[in-house]
């Protein structure tokens, strides 16, 4: 079957974009020349960036609605094409000069108010922790003592210095040196067996414990990490100072006359006395996840 032969004419009819019966497709809409009867508002083409065939055309009216929807209420936010990421050219109609004096002044609030928002926050904290340390240093010293050391030092140093003590306090919470007490006190134990037994004895020790005891191996207990965690060891840090000193106050009050002394012992002692029943607890859970057993499904 033979086809019929296409015409220069019909050629230039069909793909020339100077010719009015050109094919434009909105890729928006999908609309194409032949359905403009369809309102005066779908004959505005633009062609508003660097894109080649299908994506080329677009009616104004759709181009604008799909502006709209990634602008989300923002008219000076830039838009860019999907495809080609060219910046579309949008153009409005001028102000009067009250509306553009004030449209200045909105941008120059909207360049500012970050910095001036963090500057307010940071200094808010920086009063507080500020405060803070005061507060700590007054419980652990005494008022007399904080005043004769403030006032013999540079205040840019005090400055500096008296805000980092409680974000110091917070962090030494952190530090979990509980897990590494208890792992030196699990390897003492071993290291003692290994001493007095031998290591003949020491692996038929092990073999019988193994072969009477229900007891398993299970993995090695962590520190939780949550929000209820966080926090709790923000605030047990922040509360150490007060800690101390009523521990100081009700141990070592008739023996020590200082005050930073007895805040001091009063301290060690609260930590190492909490650490000490901390690593208890988590020797017992440890010994408890080891006993554990799984019940079979009763089906009554």
């Amino acid at each position: 079957m033979s086809r019929r032969p296409i015409r220069s004419s019909e050629t230039q009819i069909i793909f020339s974009p100077e010719s009015p019966r050109y094919d434009r497709t909105c890729w928006v809409c999908l609309a194409s020349d032949k359905d403009d009867d369809a309102g005066p508002v779908l004959k505005d083409w633009v062609r508003p960036c660097r894109c080649r065939g299908t994506t080329k055309w677009v009616h104004q009216a759709c181009l604008q609605r799909w502006i709209d929807e990634k602008q989300a209420g923002n008219a000076a936010a830039p838009v860019l094409c999907s495809q080609c990421r060219t910046q579309y050219r949008i153009v409005c109609p001028k102000l009067g000069p009250l509306f553009e004096c004030f449209e200045e002044y909105e941008k120059i609030i909207d360049a500012f108010s970050p910095l001036a928002t963090a500057f307010l926050v940071l200094g808010g904290v920086g009063w507080c922790a500020n405060r803070f340390g005061m507060l700590s240093l007054t419980q652990t010293l005494g008022s007399d003592a904080t005043a004769a050391l403030l006032e013999n030092r540079d205040p840019v140093l005090i400055h500096v210095t008296v805000p980092l003590i409680p974000f110091v306090l917070a962090g030494s919470r952190f530090i979990d040196w509980h897990t590494y007490g208890l792992r030196l006190y699990w390897w003492s134990q071993s290291q003692l067996k290994r001493f007095v037994l031998g290591d003949d004895g020491c692996e038929r020790n092990e073999a019988e414990a193994n072969s009477t005891s229900r007891m398993r191996e299970p993995a090695e207990l962590k520190s939780s990490s949550d929000a209820a965690t966080i926090t709790r060891r923000v605030m047990g840090g922040l509360l150490l100072p007060t800690c101390a000193a009523v521990c100081g106050q009700l141990l070592f009050d008739g023996l020590i006359e200082e005050q930073w002394k007895k805040s001091l012992l009063g301290g060690f002692v609260y930590v190492l006395g909490k650490g000490i029943v901390k690593m208890m607890y988590r020797h017992q859970q440890y010994v408890r996840q080891a006993s554990r057993t799984i019940l079979s499904w009763d089906e009554s």
